[in-house]
């Protein structure tokens, strides 16, 4: 299968460019409906989110309760 990634998550430091806000703060995608694949498969709570948010200082997160919280940007969230 073929992948797409947002400019700006091919260098270092990683900051995709739809990503707005302030990483530990409060962040948002500006795309979310229109995302690229990488992030439609990137689940908040797995192991590699995990690794992201220990390397920003940030507690880990459970997926129960990333599943709890919901996608405020989602409208189709269930």
């Amino acid at each position: 299968p073929y992948h797409v990634a947002m400019r700006g998550t091919e260098r270092h430091p990683t900051r995709c460019q739809a990503l707005e806000g302030e990483i530990g703060q409060q962040v948002g995608c500006t795309i979310y409906l229109q995302r690229s694949s990488t992030c439609r498969e990137f689940r908040a709570g797995e192991e590699r989110c995990n690794q992201v948010r220990a390397k920003f200082g940030m507690p880990p997160i459970a997926l129960e309760e990333a599943d709890e919280l919901g996608d405020k940007n989602n409208p189709d969230f269930t």
